[in-house]
């Protein structure tokens, strides 16, 4: 088997064997619903939660929030123009973020990306908790991350 059957193959392996996203929970803001879908993980990889924004009779979704590993993603709810993301500090404290959907076209143009409390993107709507810089400085000071 050359090098180019086996790169073929590897590739081929891990792409069927991730991204199986199940949807968990559907809200609904001003005609667009919002889908929480997770990926929940195996023996080699953590939860992976990836929240979308779907506008009614349109066929395309729009990532605006992603997290893989932590944090740790429990729901969804929508009050008023507030999105809240349900997460889990630890096994007994929930904690929230919170996005101002009057915001949702920056997290659209640029979703929020978190890798284990790491943020890998963005954008100026966006206001991290503190609770996530609490628990990713914990992390970083334990080599957890």
């Amino acid at each position: 088997m050359n090098l180019r059957t086996k790169s073929l193959l590897l590739f081929l392996s891990f792409a069927t064997s991730c991204g199986n996203f199940e949807t968990i929970k559907v809200s609904t803001w001003k005609g667009i619903d919002f889908k929480l879908k997770m990926d929940g993980g195996n023996a080699t990889t953590s939860f992976y939660w990836k929240l979308y924004s779907q506008e009614k009779g349109e066929l395309s979704e729009h990532l605006v929030f992603e997290s893989y590993s932590t944090p740790y993603v429990d729901g969804i709810d929508i009050k008023g123009d507030t999105l809240t993301i349900l997460c889990y500090r630890d096994r007994d404290s929930q904690e929230a973020i919170i996005i101002n959907l009057n915001d949702l076209e920056y997290y659209i143009d640029e979703p929020v990306r978190y890798q284990r409390c790491i943020i890998l993107n963005t954008n100026s709507a966006y206001k991290e908790p503190n609770w996530i810089v609490e628990e990713r400085n914990e992390m970083k000071k334990y080599n957890l991350n």
